[in-house]
């Protein structure tokens, strides 16, 4: 899934363009790494699959709404084959905020 839908902007091994943080010619920002090395893991994974599903927030880059062309369960798939990626200790710190999210949802 990762490779017929994202490689082409994110890499195929993730890594994302080399100006990343830096905004384009067209005013948005370029496709982010997305092997650990980037802040995807910063956001929890509702964050994650709404903008998976919804594209760019705000038009701030270049990312596809992926709602219409995937399932759910596809796009999750996705999510979760990118962070098979993530360094150990970086899963671990996303998961503790995943459990922190839980808590606060009350469960």
């Amino acid at each position: 899934m990762f490779q017929e839908n994202c490689a082409a902007c994110h890499g195929k091994a993730g890594e994302g363009s080399p100006d990343w943080k830096n905004f384009g010619p067209d005013g948005k920002l370029p496709s982010p790494p997305l092997n650990g090395t980037g802040h995807a893991w910063h956001h929890p994974l509702k964050a994650l699959l709404h903008v998976v599903k919804n594209g760019s927030p705000g038009g701030q880059g270049n990312m596809p709404a992926w709602g219409g062309k995937l399932s759910d369960a596809e796009m999750l798939a996705t999510i979760a084959r990118f962070q098979s990626k993530w360094p150990d200790p970086l899963y671990a710190a996303w998961m503790r905020g995943e459990e922190a999210v839980a808590m606060r949802r009350g469960g």
